[in-house]
């Protein structure tokens, strides 16, 4: 299912950026990196823009500075 919301729309509730792509998109990521959930073309779609938004971007860097520690 949320593959095919995925494909149908740029965010999860439509053509806007919304909390539930905080929530999602972060989730979505992490469990990605753990090879919890596969990574698809249409997740890396959504992470990627997720990612272009600035504070998507801030919060991935501090989430790498916190890993490197």
């Amino acid at each position: 299912m949320l593959t095919r919301v995925l494909q149908a729309r740029p965010f999860f509730l439509g053509d806007r950026f919304s909390a539930v792509d905080i929530v999602l998109g972060g989730s979505l990521q992490y469990m990605m990196r753990m090879k919890i959930v596969p990574e698809t073309p249409v997740f890396n779609a959504y992470a990627e823009r997720l990612g272009e938004r600035p504070a998507m971007h801030r919060a991935l860097q501090r989430d790498g500075d916190i890993e490197e520690s």
